[in-house]
């Protein structure tokens, strides 16, 4: 049988389904930070927690990222045969900074007049570099989401690199193999690199860095790497069949570990087990 990798994909432009997911993530986020600040004048049940799991919303979001950004280098490579890592640099460029520089502006604005008690030089160049997930000693409450949005350049400056020259160096379905190894390689050491890091690398144990939370990324670019794929098609229809059971009990079991736990959960496979 041949194998459907060799041909090329039908890759809707527009996923109705992500945006949903989007929803339910930013909704997820928003509910943990009300959370917390109901809790400082009241006791909130555990399961509240769980309902709210801004930690797995933002899982979500990384997975959406890598599957998203992996369907848009593997589309360019299907119409065009190369991957121009140059327009996708300017492409992310306008997308991603006018917003975030304006709003920059605006804090630097009122740190000026006095308004934004704590800014200062350092917490300004780690926001405009990217880099304020490996910093330490920021935190700035305005600027204390950047941490995702650190992980997500970072990812952006790593992977299409990565699938660029496995495209490159191999010929037809076997850069996407290659991948796809690379994409599975990062999800199974993952736990082993959290654990480490958290056990001997104090310096570098932030759940907020990138490579503590790289496997979410991984898993959404593994999908759009085998989507296709006959075997991953199967699998995938078979997964779906009671599209709700599995998510619903994910969502439950995880979530119910992870803020009963913690980091005693979420660090070994925890956040691992989000991902699928």
């Amino acid at each position: 049988m041949a194998d459907v990798l060799t041909a090329p994909i039908q890759r809707p432009r527009q996923i109705p389904s992500l945006d949903g997911l989007r929803a339910l993530s930013v909704v997820m986020v928003v509910a943990l930070h009300t959370l917390q600040r109901y809790s400082l004048s009241h006791h909130v049940p555990l399961f509240y927690y769980v309902l709210g799991n801004g930690s797995m919303g933002v899982f979500i979001f990384f997975v959406i990222s890598g599957y998203l950004i992996t369907t848009l280098l593997l589309r360019e490579r299907e119409k065009t045969s190369r991957i121009s890592l140059k327009s996708f640099y300017v492409r992310r460029a306008f997308r991603i900074l006018p917003p975030l520089y304006l709003y920059i502006l605006f804090l630097c604005v009122l740190w000026m007049t006095g308004h934004l008690p704590g800014m200062n030089g350092r917490e300004l160049i780690t926001a405009l570099t990217f880099t304020r997930n490996y910093v330490p000693h920021v935190g700035l409450w305005a600027m204390e989401h950047f941490w995702s949005l650190c992980i997500e350049e970072q990812f952006y400056l790593i992977w299409p690199t990565v699938v660029a020259l496995c495209i490159v160096h191999h010929k037809g379905s076997e850069g996407r193999r290659m991948a796809t190894r690379v994409a599975l390689a990062v999800i199974v050491v993952e736990p082993f690199i959290r654990v480490f890091s958290f056990r001997f690398l104090p310096g570098f144990h932030n759940p907020g860095a990138f490579h503590m939370q790289a496997d979410g990324l991984m898993f959404g670019a593994l999908g759009a790497l085998q989507q296709g794929h006959e075997r991953f098609e199967r699998l995938y229809v078979r997964a779906t069949r009671w599209p709700w059971l599995l998510p619903v009990l994910l969502f439950f079991v995880s979530g119910t570990l992870g803020m009963r736990f913690e980091n005693y959960w979420n660090m070994p496979v925890g956040m691992t087990i989000d991902g699928f």
